[in-house]
């Protein structure tokens, strides 16, 4: 089939109503995986979450991947160069592992020499669909070598279908995004030292845990206004209003907008504004309004930042990132070479752009920053 065909859009129509149908039957996604692969050109599908804190996987529905294959990469998630996607990666933009980490460290990495090589798996599309705090959930189509490489029409074939599988996913509670938003709910409760307040886009608090309380009391950046949000500095205030203007629900349990705020022309202290699913919003005359979660941090203290919001404050990039993910749960310089398929030199330059990035002075005091900052606020 060729791209705008009548052919290519019957297809599509067709998917879209067989993904739909999952909602009310979740045992065809079996068979749907499969008409999707078939679309695609891939040799296997799988919808799973995946925790990064415990390195576990949980494949919620798959399609055509040999038990091998799918048991070693369930073991394999440490080293997978995907496992820090998530933190750069918008909901419902697919990409390929290789293009995420550039072909020849892809294919000297130990991912692809340990667990997709020995099963003639030579790529993965994947989209993400949904994320909170340390857990992601992901649709995944390896492609196997005899099928060739993965296109950019694969790509945007899967573009296309994405939202319609994270919306399907999402309400027969495939992923368990109930647990996902609970989760992300969590984040407000009082015994969190971490500042939270849910509010809605024109900014009237919903809620406040009461680490954030004391940070409206103190009045020194944030106050109440009339049972609204407002920051105390003018362009703060003005950037405030701004973002949430620009803030937008309806992607997900977090959307592909997540803005922050400078809260203090003279400090550190920021506001990330972190859209929630249109459905843990308050009933208003027979709707749901959204909220927002306003995320305060000083990153001169000790307040925890997810890692989306830890690498956007510090301008990590994706490939400081994998390393700094590595470094941080332990893995040696030398061996975090071995598994992202580099040379220890691109390994040390990744961490003397870590070192300026943080100002951290060494390897002992990144990996100090990183436990102190680098961690998820739930």
């Amino acid at each position: 089939m060729h791209e705008g065909t009548e052919a290519e859009i019957d297809a599509v129509l067709g998917l879209v109503e067989a993904i739909y149908d999952t909602v009310l039957e979740p045992k065809l996604w079996p068979q749907v995986l499969e008409r999707i692969s078939a679309h695609i050109g891939q040799g296997c599908a799988g919808i799973s979450l995946i925790d990064t804190r415990s390195n576990a996987i949980r494949v919620a529905a798959h399609w055509g991947a040999p038990p091998d294959f799918m048991q070693a990469m369930m073991q394999a998630v440490p080293i997978n160069p995907a496992n820090t996607a998530h933190w750069f990666t918008p909901v419902d933009e697919p990409f390929t592992v290789e293009r995420l980490v550039g072909r020849e460290a892809y294919l000297q990495s130990r991912f692809y020499r340990t667990v997709n090589a020995p099963h003639g798996c030579r790529d993965g599309l994947i989209s993400i669909l949904s994320r909170s705090g340390d857990r992601y959930g992901n649709i995944a189509l390896p492609r196997w070598t005899d099928h060739g490489p993965i296109t950019e029409t694969d790509r945007l074939r899967l573009k296309r279908l994405s939202p319609h599988i994270r919306r399907a996913v999402t309400l027969t509670d495939l992923l368990d995004s109930r647990a996902l938003r609970d989760s992300l709910l969590s984040q407000t409760f009082d015994l969190l030292r971490t500042p939270v307040l849910l509010v809605t886009d024109d900014g009237a608090i919903a809620h406040a845990n009461r680490a954030a309380d004391a940070v409206l009391d103190a009045g020194r950046l944030l106050r109440r206004n009339g049972g609204h949000l407002a920051a105390v500095d003018p362009a703060a205030a003005h950037a405030l209003r701004t973002a949430l203007n620009q803030t937008s629900s309806g992607q997900g349990l977090l959307g592909a907008s997540r803005l922050s705020v400078a809260l203090d022309p003279d400090g550190p202290a920021t506001a990330w504004l972190l859209p929630l699913d249109t459905r843990l919003g308050r009933d208003t005359g027979g709707r749901a309004e959204p909220l927002i979660a306003v995320f305060l941090s000083d990153p001169a203290g000790d307040t925890p930042l997810p890692a989306e919001l830890f690498v956007r404050r510090y301008g990590v990039t994706p490939a400081e990132g994998r390393v700094l993910n590595l470094l941080i749960e332990g893995t040696p310089p030398a061996e975090a070479a071995d598994i992202l398929g580099l040379s220890i030199n691109t390994v040390r330059s990744h961490m003397q752009q870590l070192f300026a990035k943080t100002d951290c002075a060494g390897l002992p005091e990144l990996m100090s920053f990183a436990g102190r900052h680098l961690a998820p606020v739930i």
